[in-house]
């Protein structure tokens, strides 16, 4: 429900509230697992439908009445009757307590909480659950488990199939009875309940049903048996229950036997939801990737055997990982003295700290968390590339000694790993607005990535020398596509022309710009109109000034050795995809109350009238 949060499916409430989709327990019917609600039950059950409970719970005291506190109290602190305190509202970050190992002084902390805000507790009887062995990652443990059952109201058969003729009902467990056929229009549209059949128009029909427990259940386990007494699921965890038995299961499914001929489709809808998180999935995966590039450039230096002082290109690489925010400011100063020790600690920080916002352990978290969100987009081969590089990185332990060439080699697995999957989103992945919006945040950021190795080693006065030009084309993966072009002679205007102008290099900045543009000329408008949209005038102005550039001029230095035209050029390139990205996120991407999908042109606005600010009614 909060607007930051991450979980759910977005935009189901509004599907619910307007009565577009159908939900079995609906929202706020997780209130009944409330313990406070436990001792109230048998009451409750004989006022609602006029019956005892058939099964009781475990013995449980709300606070918030005089008579269960004062004995809550005496049986907190008494140490041979002990009890089990937890929250009467499955509040998960208040702890249950097991109070039989329990210290004077935790005792009486415990009794002041529940004095303050009585209401709030409840106090239930131990509970003995059977242990069982389990397979963790340190091998078989001790841990303690419970079981959930679930129970549905399965109607007749002939009521079911006067309703639903090509749905696959299980078995009853014993004979129901039968309602004639007759009683029950055939197909009549509406929802199937517990005890009958409503239609749309609010018509019922009663059917007679019966309650059947589940052939299975759920597995809980804990280390701790007063966990598994909390229904918030806290500390737990769960394994698979397997039932036996006697004969060849028949297997079952509720999937719809389709009939007819299915009409050929060569496109899908896509949500902006969907859109933005494959457009940020392309930019997180691209990002990671250059970090990684720029952290094994690194990484070869300080496993070779030359003194950090000595290495010409080492400062030119202090300054990118501070531009990338891998390392400190302070750190890439010219008058720094390189300590070993501290850059080592800097870098494997930068790899596997999960406090610093832009570590390769967080990009690679953003980018298994967006893709879950577009899991149904990718292909299982892509998956499971997502998942190696996550356990590659969660699996690595260097020893001491030999940490920076374990590093190293693992960033060349990741590297290799993270290219697999770019490649795999190049040739398997349909070219819909999914892969368009993925390949877009692609583009976007590796034109920015270029751009800011281009400020790095233009950012200090002078001509840059040729160990520094070298390094450049290593770390934007260009050596071998300018050493065939002209050899082993190093130039600026050559190398700035590959990264920055060559609309041919895959990794140059006019490359980027030209698929963007191409991009979102095949974005969807909300009309025809005869004037280009902001995005495709952003793109045009920006590749324009790409190839109108002349590099001569372009590199031209002034008296202190600066280039003005350049680092113009550079700045006015990345404001300029700033801009873009914001474009496209504010046309496409953003999310108002009720959520249109991306696409075919809503007969809403057929008349022309604008949309709403943020508004979004595409569908792509």
């Amino acid at each position: 429900f909060g607007s930051t949060s991450l979980m759910g499916i977005p935009g189901l409430v509004q599907a619910v509230r307007s009565g577009n989709v159908a939900v079995s327990n609906p929202l706020g019917s997780g209130i009944l697992e409330s313990p406070g609600l436990i001792p109230f039950l048998p009451a409750i059950c004989r006022l609602l439908i006029g019956e005892e409970l058939i099964l009781q719970d475990i013995p449980t005291s709300w606070c918030g009445q005089t008579d269960a506190l004062d004995d809550a109290l005496a049986r907190i602190s008494d140490k041979n009757n002990p009890v089990i305190v937890s929250s009467a509202f499955a509040i998960p970050h208040v702890p249950v307590v097991d109070t039989t190992d329990l210290g004077h002084d935790k005792i009486e902390a415990l009794i002041s909480k529940i004095k303050v805000a009585p209401y709030a507790y409840v106090v239930r009887e131990p509970m003995k659950p059977c242990a069982l062995p389990v397979w963790g990652k340190e091998g078989i443990k001790k841990c303690f488990a419970s079981i959930r059952m679930f129970s549905a109201a399965i109607a007749s058969n002939s009521a079911i199939s006067a309703l639903i003729p090509d749905a696959t009902i299980p078995a009853p467990l014993s004979n129901t009875a039968m309602i004639p056929d007759a009683n029950i229009p055939a197909k009549m549209p509406g929802v199937l309940t517990s005890s009958g059949f409503m239609t749309n128009d609010g018509i019922s029909f009663i059917t007679e049903d019966k309650i059947f427990v589940m052939p299975g259940a759920l597995t809980r386990m804990a280390d701790n048996p007063a966990i598994l007494i909390s229904s918030s699921g806290e500390g737990q965890g769960s394994k698979d229950t397997w039932c036996f038995s006697h004969k060849t299961v028949e297997y079952k499914s509720m999937m719809h036997r389709f009939t007819d001929a299915i009409e050929i489709n060569r496109g899908s809808d896509l949500p902006s939801r969907v859109a933005d998180n494959m457009l940020w999935l392309g930019r997180y995966v691209e990002r990671t990737e250059g970090m990684l590039r720029v952290l094994r450039s690194v990484l070869i230096r300080l496993n070779s055997e030359t003194r950090l002082d000595q290495i010409g290109e080492f400062p030119f690489l202090m300054r990118i990982m501070a531009n990338f925010e891998i390392i400190s400011t302070v750190m890439s100063e010219s008058d720094t003295s390189y300590s070993m020790r501290i850059i080592e600690t800097e870098l494997v920080e930068s790899m596997f700290s999960t406090q610093r916002s832009g570590s390769i352990s967080n990009s690679l978290y953003n980018v298994k968390r967006v893709a879950a969100s577009v899991r149904d987009r990718l292909s299982n081969d892509s998956w499971h590339i997502l998942g190696r590089m996550e356990n590659e990185l969660a699996g690595f332990a260097p020893h001491r000694q030999n940490q920076i060439s374990e590093t190293q080699e693992l960033v060349n697995e990741m590297i290799l790993t993270i290219s697999a999957f770019a490649g795999l989103a190049l040739e398997s992945m349909t070219r819909g607005m999914g892969w368009r919006f993925m390949d877009m945040g692609r583009r976007i950021e590796r034109a920015g990535y270029m751009i800011t190795l281009l400020q790095s080693i233009f950012s200090s006065r002078g001509k840059p020398g040729s160990h520094d030009l070298e390094t450049l084309l290593e770390v934007a993966d260009s050596t071998i596509t300018y050493h065939t072009r002209y050899r082993t002679t190093l130039q600026i205007e050559p190398i700035v022309d590959l990264l920055l102008l060559d609309e041919l290099n895959p990794r140059a900045v006019g490359f980027q710009m030209a698929s963007l543009f191409d991009h979102v000329e095949t974005l969807p408008r909300s009309t025809p109109r005869p004037f280009r949209t902001q995005e495709e005038k952003i793109t045009l102005d920006l590749t324009t000034h790409l190839r109108l550039t002349d590099i001569r001029e372009l590199m031209s230095a002034d008296i202190d050795g600066a280039r003005p035209k350049l680092n113009h050029l550079l700045d006015f390139l990345k404001n300029g995809l700033q801009r873009l990205s914001n474009q496209i996120t504010q046309h496409y991407l953003s999310r108002i109350e009720t959520e249109k999908q991306l696409g075919n042109f809503s007969a809403d606005h057929a008349d022309g009238t604008p949309f709403s600010e943020g508004e979004h009614a595409y569908e792509v």
